[in-house]
């Protein structure tokens, strides 16, 4: 499970997070910044989230009131910052994190291909981890123009094995057929 994340996004963990899933997510190849080891401890939430729109970094928060107090969510509309909160405070790191890795590519689709600003909810349980993201009527926020860019080419080898089988079938039907 330890593939190669894109370094293209970086991660910032507000200050509900512990340690845990910064190293956990740093393993499994993310580029992390937690709070509490950048800024100072009383910053106010406005300037961090400020500061993530500058360095254009996703945030993963568990305060959901980034996305209810007012100055706060206007910090997210003037940043275009790309918000993903956990639906609850009550859980265990752990569970979090088995969340965020199962939906991993959903959570680096979203990021790459979606302008901010938005928020998505990050759920333990369910079909989908992610929610919808909810977009910023009247901010410009929404999904990019379709990239041709498949998510995750198919390996060479595999390609190749297809090729091989493909031929050899055809050898075989114009071999039946007396073609």
């Amino acid at each position: 499970m330890k593939d190669e994340q894109p370094k293209s996004v970086v991660i910032f963990l507000d200050r509900t997070h512990g340690n845990l899933i910064h190293e956990r997510l740093t393993d499994f190849g993310f580029e992390v910044k937690a709070c509490s080891r950048i800024f100072p401890q009383d910053m106010p939430d406005v300037e961090w989230i400020a500061e993530c729109s500058k360095q254009n970094w996703v945030i993963l928060s568990g305060d959901k009131s980034i996305e209810e107090v007012p100055a706060e969510r206007q910090a997210v509309i003037d940043g275009k910052c790309k918000v993903f909160m956990f639906d609850d405070t009550n859980s265990k790191s752990d569970e979090w994190l088995a969340a965020i890795l199962v939906g991993r590519l959903r959570l680096l689709h979203l990021a790459e291909n979606a302008d901010g600003p938005f928020f998505v909810t990050i759920r333990k349980f369910g079909y989908s981890h992610f929610s919808l993201p909810r977009f910023i009527a009247g901010t410009g926020a929404g999904w990019r123009p379709e990239s041709k860019t498949p998510l995750a080419p198919e390996p060479i080898e595999q390609r190749r094995k297809q090729s091989r089988a493909k031929s050899q079938q055809r050898r075989f039907w114009e071999d039946e057929t007396g073609s």
